[in-house]
């Protein structure tokens, strides 16, 4: 297990994925999501799905969210913190129920997929004999690894004991095959080490590193060390052995990459194995849509994309096989992610599309909206009919301090010519500000929860009028800055517990009861927002378009 953070580079991944693969474990975790006080309420699953994707494409496939806090007392909202750490992950957030559901679904599906087989990767980097030894982060690993090939760390334990050589490859008990070793920190090697390196490369296996020097037992006589150096100088003669770590002129001739992107940075990726099927993870953590050519190492299968966010599986129309390798276009949207998946037997389609251009009409709906809102701490207003306005601006002061879920209203009327012929219908709703549930006549969409906020609601629609409802969550922010100009007035010391967490709660809290008085509608163990701090967008901001395929 491992840790990763939010709104900042730390990381503690490369070393706990490398023994978790070299080890052949099934599960390897990390403490994810972690966040300093600046992120706190303001944490939402949209703006953690990069992050995840990230780690997932690095080799994490279990995470444990850092935090969720026990909320103890019913009457209160937000509620508890982990004083001032912790990205804010529990019931009490106005997302919870719409965008935290689907985003567990996401991450079931995706989590459940990464856990399948054995990872693969092509490289071990051995982290030496002498200490200390340690596995490179991930950003080092690039100043040595080649772009599409995947590495791990691996120690001589699992060098010597754990690994099997044949058909040029180091291969482990799962089945995973290193092709070359990277010899880190090996100034020194052991002769046990150096015993499993001449057998290596007896094999076939490409050994990169400077040419080291004997690491002898105590008593060891000089005769003995001359006779491992002459070993050493035998071995760094060979064809398989470089006297350097740049692995591109050697590796690439005699192993092509896994997984190739153009563009002007590639795709991150992982890659994992089956008895029966190739399962890759890739997403864009651009801000802004592109298509990527992509190729993969191998042929004879057609190439799948399942949808983690939905579930649906599509077959990627065109594609070709060329020098043992899989060639097709994969257009993503900003942050969108995808699995491909290669495992049913099939010849290489035309590159020619064989059916004409789709015709997409786009109609913008009505202005006037009906807004319903919710607000997490209890209560409701509504709001006159009238244009999409982000809730932050909105001229009624109750809107530029909710925090909770906004319904928006609306009606559609479709004739039987704008079906007629149609494909997928999407509901494209522009600006969500931060997850958006949608019904259609009263039947359950979905809930879009990452941008584009795009949802098909084909199924659903019919001639003559359609009822559309557009349940929207927001953060807890806007709430929380306007409670932050009034007095707390629960007898509540804030300031204690910031900088001593075992200051005793006050009793109405442990005694499950409300506040005997609170001027402002929230209550926190901690206060992470001044009066004068900026209003965050919440709501349906749009436009809502609705776009018809034909």
């Amino acid at each position: 297990m491992g840790e990763f953070w939010l709104a900042r580079p730390n990381e503690q991944l490369s070393a706990m994925i490398s023994a978790g693969h070299i080890y052949g474990r099934k599960e390897i975790a990390a403490e994810a999501f972690t966040a300093l006080q600046a992120l706190n309420w303001s944490f939402y699953p949209g703006m953690a799905k990069t992050r995840g994707d990230d780690a997932w494409t690095k080799g994490i496939n279990a995470f444990v969210f850092h935090r969720f806090a026990h909320q103890a007392n019913t009457h209160v909202k937000p509620g508890m913190t982990m004083n001032r750490w912790g990205s804010h992950f529990d019931r009490h957030q106005p997302w919870w129920d719409n965008a935290g559901k689907a985003w567990f679904h996401y991450m079931a599906r995706g989590q459940f997929l990464l856990q399948q087989g054995y990872a693969v990767a092509d490289i071990a980097y051995f982290v030496g004999d002498r200490g200390p030894s340690l596995c490179p982060s991930f950003d080092k690993f690039s100043e040595w690894l080649p772009n599409g090939y995947k590495a791990d760390c691996i120690n001589a334990d699992v060098l010597i004991n754990r690994t099997q050589l044949g058909d040029g490859r180091l291969m482990l008990p799962e089945g995973n095959g290193y092709r070359a070793i990277v010899l880190g920190n090996s100034s020194e090697i052991a002769p046990a080490t150096l015993t499993r390196l001449e057998q290596a490369a007896a094999s076939g296996v490409m050994i990169f590193g400077a040419k080291p020097e004997p690491m002898m037992p105590l008593g060891a006589t000089p005769d003995e060390a001359q006779v491992i150096r002459s070993r050493i100088a035998a071995l760094w003669a060979r064809p398989e052995v470089s006297d350097s770590t740049a692995l591109n002129s050697q590796l690439v001739t005699k192993l092509s990459p896994d997984f190739l992107s153009d563009g002007p940075s590639p795709l991150p990726f992982i890659h994992r194995k089956t008895d029966d099927a190739d399962v890759y993870f890739t997403f864009n953590a651009d801000a802004v849509p592109r298509s990527a050519q992509l190729s993969l190492r191998g042929s004879g299968k057609a190439p799948e994309l399942w949808d983690p966010m939905t579930g649906k599986r599509s077959n990627v129309e065109q594609f070709n096989y060329e020098q043992n390798r899989t060639h097709f276009a994969l257009p993503l949207a900003a942050g969108q992610s995808t699995f491909i998946i290669l495992h049913k037997s099939a010849d290489a389609k035309p590159q020619s599309p064989n059916r004409p251009p789709l015709n997409i009409t786009m109609l913008t709906r009505p202005a006037n909206w009906s807004v319903s809102l919710t607000e997490a701490t209890g209560g409701s207003f509504t709001l006159p009919a009238g244009p999409l306005v982000d809730l932050k601006d909105h001229p009624d002061a109750r809107a530029r301090e909710f925090a909770g879920v906004a319904t928006y209203k609306n009606t559609l009327t479709l004739k039987p010519a704008d079906l007629q012929g149609a494909g997928p219908i999407w509901l494209d709703l522009g600006q969500v500000e931060v997850a958006a549930t949608v019904r259609i006549n009263g039947k359950d969409i979905g809930t879009s929860w990452m941008a584009p906020h795009r949802i098909d609601i084909s199924q659903a629609l019919k001639t003559g009028s359609n009822t559309i409802e557009i349940a929207v969550a927001t953060q807890w922010s806007n709430r929380l800055i306007a409670d932050a100009a009034l007095p707390d007035t629960t007898g509540f010391v804030v300031a204690d517990r910031s900088n001593n967490p075992t200051t005793p709660m006050v009793q109405w809290y442990m005694d499950n009861v409300p506040p005997p008085q609170n001027v402002r509608k929230t209550f926190a163990t901690q206060h992470f927002f001044k009066p004068t701090d900026p209003r965050v967008p919440a709501g349906l901001i749009g436009p809502v378009i609705i776009m018809i395929e034909k």
